[in-house]
């Protein structure tokens, strides 16, 4: 059982407030927290953040990426909604 899943249920880690409320190097700490306690699904949109500014739509999918770049896995799930 890990810290984050009682249980063992899986959970998503949410990106909506990535680029808008949570900056980038917020994101990387907690991308670095949430697969050091096992969990490995993440949820994203095309359209986040939710901010309303098209502009920005897609920054944290960059971050993500970078992320993922940084830190290979052939573990890590992301669902990205368009």
């Amino acid at each position: 059982m890990n810290k984050l899943s009682p249980n063992n249920k899986k959970i998503f880690l949410g990106t909506a407030m990535w680029g808008w409320v949570t900056k980038k190097p917020e994101v990387f700490s907690l991308l670095d927290e949430y697969a050091e306690q096992g969990q490995r699904l993440i949820d994203h949109a095309t359209n986040y953040p939710i901010n309303g500014i098209s502009k920005d739509h897609g920054i944290g999918l960059d971050w993500l990426s970078e992320w993922l770049t940084a830190n290979p896995s052939n573990d890590i799930e992301v669902l990205v909604k368009i």
